[in-house]
């Protein structure tokens, strides 16, 4: 489903503003404390995450394209075609929307599952993040999981700084970069 809000600006806008609202709701009702510190320490750990999950999505998307080729190159171009109705306020207005999705999932889910470890507790936020993002077409199987992956990196990241801010930061300018790049291979026909 969340692969589907962010195709036009409107639902994105509309859907982060539920999840934001959820999470937050959510953490004060269940006393979870939120650390939103922006500090040069804070900024510099974006960086680093955003780095982290860039390289983490060129690497995986590399390693599909060499095991799985041909069926892996058509899927990933299925998916451009589907992000295609994307325009420029879309793409922008999907920063709000990850954003929203890190209350939830590394907000709530997370600290609420701490208390089985953080291994586990990474695993099945990660897992409930990828379910969030789950569409049933065909084309979207290799990225149903890539979603849990980015879960899990997302997770850890949130373990590392203890500070949501990041996340926020970083999943919000992942999305926006992410579908910029989309915008990109489609204009220019390449699949990398």
């Amino acid at each position: 489903m969340l692969f589907w809000v962010k195709i036009r600006w409107e639902p994105a806008l509309a859907c982060g503003a539920l999840l934001g609202a959820l999470g937050w709701i959510s953490a004060r009702a269940l006393g979870i404390p939120w650390e939103l510190n922006v500090s040069r320490t804070a900024l510099e750990q974006v960086l680093v995450g955003l780095a982290a999950i860039l390289a983490s999505d060129l690497l995986l998307h590399l390693l599909l394209r060499r095991w799985f080729g041909e069926p892996y190159r058509r899927r990933f171009a299925s998916q451009l075609a589907y992000f295609d109705q994307q325009d420029t306020a879309a793409i922008l207005a999907s920063g709000p929307c990850a954003a929203a999705e890190e209350t939830v999932f590394r907000g709530v889910l997370l600290p609420l599952l701490l208390p089985l470890g953080s291994g586990p507790a990474v695993a099945v936020s990660a897992l409930a993040f990828g379910l969030g993002h789950w569409r049933r077409d065909g084309w979207a199987r290799p990225f149903n999981l890539w979603a849990c992956w980015q879960g899990v990196v997302l997770g850890l990241l949130y373990l590392w700084t203890g500070n949501l801010a990041v996340n926020l930061m970083v999943h919000g300018l992942h999305d926006v970069l992410g579908f910029a790049v989309f915008r990109l291979q489609r204009r220019s026909g390449l699949l990398l």
